[in-house]
């Protein structure tokens, strides 16, 4: 991180709809696909999803979760092959 910036993270399914509507607050917007999965908040979860990619021989790049109802979270994956992991997930 550069001095005095810093990186927000945005999930959408527009990428360049997400970017104009930031334009007003950042200098800089970039994008990469990701793959999403809802899972159970609870220990573990995130476990279940790591061995399924692993059996399939895909390598998890990036790796973020997020909170949303109090018995759900979301998985916010960049894998080596997100089209694949798509499907298993």
């Amino acid at each position: 991180m550069e001095e005095g910036r810093g990186h927000i993270l945005v999930v959408g399914s527009d990428p360049e709809e997400c970017c104009n509507a930031l334009s007003k607050v950042v200098d800089k917007c970039e994008w990469d696909e990701v793959v999403c999965a809802k899972v159970t908040n609870e220990v573990g979860a995130l476990n279940g999803i790591a061995h399924k990619l692993a059996e399939a021989n895909i390598q998890v790049d990036k790796v973020y979760a997020s909170s949303g109802e109090a018995d759900e979270a979301m998985i916010v994956l960049q894998t080596s092959d997100n089209a694949k992991a798509a499907e298993i997930l």
